[in-house]
């Protein structure tokens, strides 16, 4: 099978094919004669066997009436097999397909073929039918038609096909033909355009649909934005009230200690300057009760303020004032970086038992490895430390390398 009969073959039913249109025909290179010619045939083909099957209908037809052998098929094609009816039947049905338009057979079917046509699908005035579609044919192919038994039939002279007649006719019918195509595709078209719209409707109501609630959606999501950023501003500032509180705290916390241990060293150098053995008040508890108020009740106090009231209290009366000194600042240290001042743990730390700890933070013991283990751990002012331990008289004050436990971070911005 050529290309063009491949392109022309459709299948509405099985093994039934399509018949060409006008403009398939003009496409494949057919003369207005052999168009108009074809049309005919296929008029007479569509009102006798309908548009679904035809040609395979007209086969069929055919070997009913006994004029099978002018379309090319055995004389006993009735007797054969199903398997081979049916084959050469196929057969048939190409090779009419293939001479009603196609680029192989521009100049349309043999005559055989047309006088088959013509005595399967009329039933009346069969003979005149075929005297005009001779004229026709003779004007396709430049020739006079010959039947299938070989012999030349005359061309008849036909008033109302003579030449000018015959191209006037053969005008129209290919405009008709090409109207009624168009006619077609436009409604085809009009058919595809209206599914589209009706598409293209539904596609809007969903996308209408989609919107809104997109809107809704976008308005929701601005609502939760702004509360957002609004519950941003406010824990801002929280965090902002909360770390200036923090800072003052500190600042407090520094300023004081510097001050107790700015008193407590000004009351020693004071008891230095006077070599009072004995001493009717204490020069520390003196400081501390300037500090905290000579009748202020340690419970209404909070923080390092009530701490350091009642670990004075704790202090050895009979140890000297450097060494009640030197143990009130290493506590306000230890404080200030443990709040939990567990003497077990800081015993761990330094590596000494907690007694002795213990005793050093309440001016019971001055070993001087002991203060600089404490000293190092809770973070004090080394130079500030080995000035007391010499006042106290320590004669040479040996610092560690650093430290591998874990050791008290001193906070940032603490001095001595």
């Amino acid at each position: 099978m050529d290309a063009d009969n491949q392109a022309d073959m459709d299948r509405p039913n099985r093994g039934g094919r399509r018949l060409r249109t006008v403009q398939r025909m003009r496409e494949t290179g057919c003369s207005d004669a052999t168009i108009v010619l074809v049309t005919r045939l296929q008029q007479h083909l569509h009102a006798r066997f309908g548009h679904a099957g035809t040609l395979r209908a007209l086969v069929d037809h055919a070997i009913t009436l006994g004029l099978h052998r002018q379309l090319g098929m055995p004389a006993d094609i009735r007797s054969a097999r199903p398997v081979d009816r049916a084959r050469h039947v196929t057969q048939a049905v190409k090779r009419l397909s293939a001479r009603l338009g196609s680029r192989r057979h521009p100049r349309g079917p043999e005559w055989h073929y047309v006088e088959v046509i013509v005595r399967c699908c009329c039933e009346e005035d069969i003979e005149g039918e075929l005297a005009a579609l001779a004229s026709l044919w003779a004007a396709a192919h430049g020739d006079s038609p010959v039947d299938f038994r070989g012999d030349v039939l005359p061309t008849p002279t036909l008033p109302v096909l003579d030449d000018d007649r015959l191209e006037i006719t053969a005008e129209l019918v290919v405009r008709c033909a090409k109207l009624e195509a168009d006619l077609a595709r436009s409604q085809a078209d009009n058919a595809l355009y209206q599914g589209n719209l009706g598409t293209a409707i539904r596609a809007n109501r969903v996308l209408t649909r989609d919107l809104g609630l997109a809107q809704e959606e976008l308005q929701a999501a601005q609502h939760d934005e702004q509360q957002a950023r609004l519950d941003k501003e406010v824990l801002t500032r929280m965090v902002t009230c909360e770390n200036r509180r923090q800072v003052r705290l500190q600042k407090r916390n520094d300023d004081l200690v510097r001050f107790i241990a700015m008193s407590l060293a000004i009351a020693n150098r004071e008891v230095r300057q006077t070599s009072t053995a004995i001493q009717l008040m204490d020069p520390v508890q003196t400081v501390v009760g300037r500090v905290l108020g000579e009748e202020a009740d340690t419970k209404s106090l909070s923080g390092l303020l009530a701490q350091t009231g009642q670990h004075v209290l704790r202090l050895r009366v009979t140890a000297s004032p450097v060494r009640r000194t030197l143990a009130l600042y290493l506590w306000i240290c230890w404080y200030q970086h443990d709040p939990s001042t567990n003497h077990a743990r800081l015993a761990e730390e330094v590596g000494f038992p907690v007694e002795p700890v213990r005793n050093t933070l309440t001016a019971g013991l001055l070993h001087p490895p002991l203060v600089v283990a404490i000293a190092e751990v809770v973070g004090a002012d080394r130079d500030w430390v080995t000035r007391l331990l010499k006042q106290a008289g320590v004669t040479s004050v040996l610092w560690p390398l650093p430290r591998q436990v874990p050791r008290y971070q001193q906070p940032e911005g603490y001095g001595s």
